[in-house]
Parts: C-alpha cells; sequence; structure tokens
C-alpha cells in the first residue's frame, strides 16, 4: 500500500536462515505495538528461508511489509543500507533472523525514546539461547549514556539486533561498507559523539548463539 506511513521500520536482514526465520517473524508479528512495516533483504539464501518468509509475509503481514531480495550474497552490511533507505518510519529498528523477540519491545523502546527526548538511539539487554531454545544466561550491558561511551573504547556494549533509534541518525550516518562484521560497532562510535545512547535493563529479545551466530 503506497500511502502506508508506519510509526516504525524494522529492517531484518536475512541469510541461510531456515531453521530460525519462522520463529522471528512469529514474534515480530505478535508485537504489541503493530504500527511498523517490516522490511526483510533476502542476502542471496540458497536454502528455504526466502521461500519460508514470502508465505509467511504474504499470509501475515498483508500490505505492511517491503521484501528485498538480492540475486547474489553482498553481504549484511550492504544489505542493512538497502533496506534502511528506503524505511518510511519515523523510528527504525533491527532484527535479526536467528532472534526471537519479546511481544513488548517495541512498545517499550518506541515509549521510552518518546518520553526521553534527548535520547537518540536505544538497545537492551537479551536472553541468552541456543539453538534449540534452551536458555543460557542474560546480558549484562551498561545502561547509561556514560558508561556505554567509556565501554565502546575496548568493546561493543550494544546488541545489535535490538537497537531502534531515531531516524535522524540514519540520515546522517550509514553504515560503512568496508565492513563486514563490525558495522555496528563502528557506528556507534561514530555517531556517540553527537547523539545519546542508552541500553533498557530489562530483555526484550532471546538472542540465539549457534554454530553460524
Amino acid at each position: 500500500m503506497k500511502n502506508y506511513s508506519p510509526l516504525i521500520s524494522v529492517i531484518l536482514p536475512v541469510y541461510n536462515s531456515e531453521n530460525y526465520i519462522y520463529k522471528c517473524l512469529e514474534s515480530l508479528k505478535n508485537q504489541s505495538n503493530q504500527n511498523f512495516e517490516l522490511i526483510l533483504v533476502d542476502d542471496g539464501s540458497t536454502d528455504k528461508t526466502l521461500v519460508i518468509s514470502k508465505e509467511y509475509l504474504k499470509n501475515h503481514f498483508n500490505y505492511r511489509y517491503q521484501l528485498i531480495i538480492n540475486r547474489t550474497n553482498i553481504g549484511i552490511t550492504k544489505s542493512l543500507n538497502k533496506g534502511f533507505k528506503i524505511a518510511k518510519g519515523q523510528y527504525l529498528a533491527r532484527a535479526d533472523a536467528d532472534d526471537i523477540y519479546e511481544p513488548d519491545r517495541f512498545k517499550l523502546q518506541l515509549n521510552f525514546l518518546e518520553k526521553n527526548t534527548n535520547i537518540s538511539l536505544v538497545g537492551s539487554n537479551v536472553k541468552y539461547i541456543d539453538e534449540k531454545e534452551n536458555f543460557l544466561s542474560f546480558s549484562n550491558l551498561p545502561i547509561d549514556h556514560f558508561s556505554i561511551w567509556s565501554r565502546l573504547f575496548f568493546h561493543n556494549p550494544l546488541i545489535h539486533s535490538t537497537i531502534f533509534f531515531r531516524r535522524h541518525i540514519f540520515k546522517k550516518v550509514l553504515y560503512n561498507e568496508k565492513f563486514n562484521t563490525t558495522q555496528d560497532y563502528d557506528m556507534y562510535c561514530r555517531i556517540i559523539n553527537y547523539y545519546k545512547i542508552v541500553n533498557i535493563k530489562k530483555p526484550l529479545a532471546n538472542y540465539r548463539i549457534h554454530n553460524q551466530s
């Protein structure tokens, strides 16, 4: 639907995730805040990921999705930039095909940013699970802006698939396509000098650890 104006755009890059994509899409479909579009970017999958995704989107998301199909694998960074460039939402969010999201994720992150207008990006803690969804542990990320800024000198203190941010950030800071595995870390290091970043203490995602993570 050309006139559909979602409040949130969710960018989901996928590649050979046939074992996990259904559960991910199911958790997005069940979000308590439904005012979002899902932009799924299939990066040249060679398994059944695209088939599963097409069927699910058609049956459950109606007009609330955009599908980008890369005929060859171009990597996650370029795929993310393609997805974000066509996003319509005032807020942008990331999701990963092998993760499962809590039903109130978008609701809580949106409410947080609307109440805290000085914050531009919010992530969250996660519950780590294995490939069979068995509980492993909880993350313990820094919460406030200064703690995140301090940790960035040593390691990445945010979990990429949980970030939720204002659109104006991405208008100024695209992912650097020179990086295919640390594109988020690079982006945080660039934007934190201009925008405030925090993490929500509550785990809002089940982050799957497996051999292809």
